[in-house]
């Protein structure tokens, strides 16, 4: 009867002592469950986490050949950059800015001299996009963007030029296969280019994109 009493203490002393370290190691346990879970909704939670943003852009590259309002022969190298970035609102519509930069560098034969161009273009706009069937996407813009008009050549040899700006409306659908780093080439129309312009109111671009 003492034996079983003595066997009956010692296993309730040995359970005692587990339940003492146990609960705070379960205790500790249960807490950095909670915060990691704490942690991980806070972070989902979070507007502007990098998962709700993307970027893109792409580049301009032309030379050609033109001439001036008097007939002076010349030619045209042309270079921009065009990038933009969006904010994920839902997994298939997006909003953001687009800006655009782009220079002018020519020389046209006004014999004997050479005249030379040097100017700048840029503009921006916002737009909004939405994508659909995983690798398509709608794209509407509004902005404005600025070119030069070469007015008349100075008595110096100079060109004499002026600064434009039109408003651009655009709406067009584009391509953009769903990765991490893709590419993309969409065409739109500007419902704002003027009836009496020259310009064709087509807009082709193509570049490129992450996290889009």
């Amino acid at each position: 009867s003492i034996l079983y009493m003595k066997k009956l203490l010692l296993c309730l002393g040995i359970k005692t002592i587990i339940g003492l370290v146990s609960d705070p190691v379960m205790a500790q346990t249960s807490k950095k469950t909670t915060k990691s879970k704490s942690k991980s909704k806070k972070k989902e939670e979070n507007p502007f986490r990098i998962e709700k943003f993307w970027f893109g852009g792409g580049f301009n590259l032309q030379f050609y050949q033109t001439s001036l309002s008097s007939s002076v022969p010349g030619n045209i190298f042309e270079f921009g950059l065009s990038p933009l970035a969006g904010y994920k609102f839902t997994n298939w519509f997006t909003m953001g800015p687009r800006l655009e930069f782009n220079y002018l560098g020519g020389r046209f034969d006004n014999n004997p001299d050479v005249i030379k161009l040097n100017a700048f273009t840029y503009g921006g706009g916002l737009f909004a996009r939405a994508r659909f069937l995983r690798m398509f996407f709608a794209h509407f813009e509004y902005g404005a963007n600025s070119s030069i008009e070469v007015t008349g050549i100075s008595a110096n040899n100079r060109l004499e030029t002026n600064r434009l700006w039109q408003d651009n409306l655009l709406l067009g659908l584009g391509y953009n296969p769903e990765a991490t780093w893709s590419y993309e080439f969409y065409i739109m129309y500007d419902f704002l280019t003027p009836s009496d312009s020259p310009q064709v109111p087509v807009r082709y671009r193509a570049g490129i994109t992450w996290n889009f």
